[in-house]
């Protein structure tokens, strides 16, 4: 979208570089003499210029706007790469969109914390997690909507999140950790409560019932675990990457 008011603006400057009967307004210089006509010496010619600009500007965040709020690379993306995959593009743009047990969705084993190191590296998984909203199948560019199965008794050590973070308590009892080393809180959570995680927070959570703990989270961002558990062939790493720059 930055290219198309330079677009127009170059357009606009060539025109207003050349006068109505064609004869270039840029200058040059001849044998005994200088430039016969200034860089943009007529009056109208620049006011061309400007309106150019202007209205190359105005178009493109019309435009801009416009595709943001139909989603347009959404759908293009998503329905490119569904092509691209081994199974029928059908069944990644009909995923979830039937009522769906959540027991019933796949899920991915969320590994517990590593000895004294403070983080989630362990082979011993502590819970699982089960994606419902991504932009690997749903028209979405960065927001991500996951089920978290925290086991009875199980912790998720405290890390820094990325965006903007969601939780709601569908099942349970547990901590919500904020903060690390002296600064650390510790929060009550209990069924049918809900808080929001600002993004670069450092938060973690324990399961204290005696059932699992079931969280529904969602988030504005891709990247940090999220994208880099899905380096094998996911268009959401790909996401991920560009937001990066």
């Amino acid at each position: 979208m930055v290219a198309f008011p330079l677009l127009i603006a170059a357009a606009t400057l060539g025109f207003s570089l050349v006068d109505p009967e064609g004869k270039s307004l840029v200058p040059s210089s001849f044998p005994g003499g200088s430039s016969s006509r200034p860089l943009l010496s007529n009056h109208s010619s620049r006011w061309v210029f400007c309106y150019g600009v202007v209205l190359g500007m105005g178009l493109s965040s019309a435009l801009s706007y416009e595709m943001r709020r139909r989603r347009t690379w959404e759908w293009v993306r998503v329905r490119l790469f569904s092509l691209l995959q081994e199974s029928s593009s059908a069944l990644v743009l009909c995923k979830f969109r039937k009522p769906t047990a959540s027991d019933s969705v796949e899920g991915t084993a969320m590994p517990g914390p590593s000895g004294e190191s403070k983080t989630n590296e362990s082979a011993v998984p502590c819970g699982i997690r089960r994606e419902v909203v991504s932009p690997d199948w749903c028209f979405t560019s960065t927001m991500t909507v996951t089920i978290l199965t925290l086991y009875a008794g199980s912790e998720l050590v405290p890390q820094s999140s990325v965006g903007v973070e969601f939780y709601y308590v569908v099942k349970g009892e547990g901590v919500y950790i904020r903060g690390d080393g002296d600064v650390e809180e510790a929060m009550k959570l209990t069924t049918d409560t809900c808080l929001v995680v600002d993004p670069f927070c450092v938060r973690g959570f324990k399961a204290t019932g005696i059932v699992d703990l079931v969280l529904l989270r969602a988030t504005d961002s891709v990247e940090g675990q999220d994208a880099a558990r899905r380096e094998q062939g996911s268009i959401s790493t790909t996401v991920a990457l560009l937001n990066t720059g």
